[in-house]
Parts: C-alpha cells; structure tokens; sequence
C-alpha cells in the first residue's frame, strides 16, 4: 500500500513529552526546627550505560506489558554502535518535540505513534529526490496516523511537496503489547541488510533476556 504525503499535512506539535525517568523523593519533616530535608531514592540500574533500571528489566520480563522509550533508544543505541554504517536511529523523544535531525542518507529509524499508542520502524528508499521514498514496517496498522506522518516529514524534510510511503507485507503480531519488540526487530533485520518482510518471527521468544 502506498501512501503520498502532502506539505499541508506537515504541522508542528505543541511540546515534547517528559521521556526521562524521574526518580522519587521522600521528605523528611522535622517538627522541633520545621526543616524539610529530601532524600532521592534512586532505582538500582539494570545496564548502567544503556541507562537502563531494574524497571525496565521488569518490562521486557512481563509478557503483557508494553515495551517503553528507555529500551527502545537503548536498543537503537546498540544497533548504532554496532552498524556504524546505519543512519538514522534518533532517540524517540524527538518524535515528540519533531526535533529530527534531517537525514539526508538512508536511514533506519523506530517511531512511536501517540495518536494510536503504538511502535513502528521505518527506513527510507531514496533520499535526494524529487520525491523520498519511505517504507514502513507496522506489526498491526497499514494506514498511517498524522502523528507517524508528521515525524517522516520531519525526518526527511517537510520541504519536499510530496513524500511517498510504502507500507510493507510484514508479520503481524498477536495482541496488542508486543509491537516494540517487533519494531525493534524490523530495525535489527533491517541494520543487518535484509528485509524484515521476508522473516517469521517467534514472538514467544522475543521478551527472553
């Protein structure tokens, strides 16, 4: 299925959402001089470098929980430093704030849909043209909302009138809390040079650490 995007449809949004993980506080109240003393209490790390904790650990752990931004960026960070060749790969967050850095080279990169609460990954054909050529790898959906249009246009550079989309032939999954792992496997498949819609995933065992 091939979807055009116009330049009318490419708006900006209002502000980012917070992606970063907050730690707690718990206040102290001493009653005889009325000081308020706070103390964070930090989460242990899971993968300190990756900037990931033992909640995140939980997350992949947990067959019905979604997978959320830390693993995500986490995960195109290690792609990143293995396929230095692979472009793309931004933090998720700039699909928030439409922060992309423009790219001009193919690129890989997963996007979450805020409009349908949802990870998908995406790759580009042809940059540099008249009109860029976007494939999209969706585990569920064959349409694209105007948040996932937007972050493309974003990407690839809102300047060009048109914007073609492809949507692949790829597995679907089964229910509704897996589509990061998929996503993430899609952006694997595609950093290793092949094509995610040629693979059969297991998704049973896509959560074993």
């Amino acid at each position: 299925m091939e979807v055009a995007l116009r330049k009318k449809e490419f708006s900006e949004r209002k502000e980012p959402l917070q992606m970063d993980k907050m730690s707690e506080k718990a206040i102290e109240i001493n009653d005889g001089d009325q000081c308020l003393q706070s103390a964070e209490l930090e989460e242990p790390y899971w993968i300190k470098d990756l900037l990931l904790y033992d909640s995140d650990k939980r997350v992949l752990e947990s067959p019905t929980t979604w997978i959320n931004g830390s693993i995500i960026d986490a995960s195109q960070e290690l792609l990143g430093l293995k396929f230095k060749h692979c472009k793309g790969l931004q933090s998720v967050a700039c699909g928030y704030s439409m922060t992309f850095c423009i790219q001009r080279r193919e690129f890989v990169q997963i996007l979450y849909d805020e409009v349908r609460h949802h990870w998908l990954a995406i790759a580009s054909v042809s940059i540099g043209k008249d009109e860029p050529v976007v494939n999209v790898y969706d585990s569920m959906f064959h349409t694209a909302s105007s948040h996932v249009k937007k972050q493309i246009a974003c990407i690839v550079n809102s300047a060009y009138p048109r914007i073609k989309i492809n949507f692949m032939d790829v597995i679907v999954q089964n229910g509704s809390d897996d589509c990061g792992l998929f996503a993430v496997a899609y952006a694997t498949c595609i950093c290793h040079g092949k094509k995610p819609e040629k693979y059969v995933f297991d998704q049973c065992l896509m959560r074993t650490i």
